[in-house]
């Protein structure tokens, strides 16, 4: 298979690096485009779309949507929501499975969700919003199949709480999003 990441990013040595990286390791960089950061944003970086620190919510007309009829699947992670949401309802519209790192701290969140086929939650998102249970139940009655992020605890689901396989952690900054791509990969592969 191939990924492509299509997203904004600041100007930066750090997102040129990453760049560099990812096409390094084979992953279409050619939709991470670099947009004018908005006066006064004061995020030291993001390099993906995760926070809209670029611009309030840069125009999406440019992503490709044309291209989902060759993908297996679609992770979003509400950083950037028009173009998060036309990608999902693309997405959608092909019947290609969406999962959606969400923060319901906003409305754009559940308007996404309603788009997206499965939704990782993290655990203190979830606690804000009443709870792991709680929030898998809301979206579960929204149809969408979803579980909560627990770190070093596991996940929760509407299955129950899975016990997470144990690794001796020596840095882990970006588990949660590796756990997110591999989901949407075995969910990309028909697993």
């Amino acid at each position: 298979g191939e990924a492509s990441l299509w997203s904004h990013r600041r100007h930066g040595e750090e997102n040129e690096a990453l760049a560099q990286f990812l096409d390094e390791a084979g992953v279409d960089v050619e939709q991470f485009r670099s947009l004018a950061a908005r006066a006064g944003a004061g995020s030291k970086d993001s390099y993906t779309a995760r926070t809209a620190q670029t611009t309030d919510d840069p125009p999406s007309a440019w992503l490709p949507v044309d291209r989902l009829n060759r993908a297996g699947g679609l992770y979003v992670d509400l950083g950037w929501p028009s173009g998060e949401s036309g990608a999902a309802a693309a997405a959608g519209k092909a019947d290609i499975p969406v999962v959606l790192e969400a923060n319901f701290d906003s409305a754009d969140a559940w308007e996404i969700a309603k788009k997206a086929t499965h939704v990782l939650v993290r655990a203190d998102v979830a606690e804000s919003a009443g709870g792991a249970p709680v929030i898998v139940q809301r979206l579960r009655e929204s149809g969408v199949w979803a579980a909560v992020t627990l770190g070093h605890r596991g996940v929760y689901y509407s299955g129950g709480h899975m016990l997470p396989y144990r690794v001796a952690a020596t840095k882990p900054e970006g588990a949660g999003d590796v756990l997110r791509g591999a989901f949407t990969l075995a969910l990309a592969e028909g697993r």
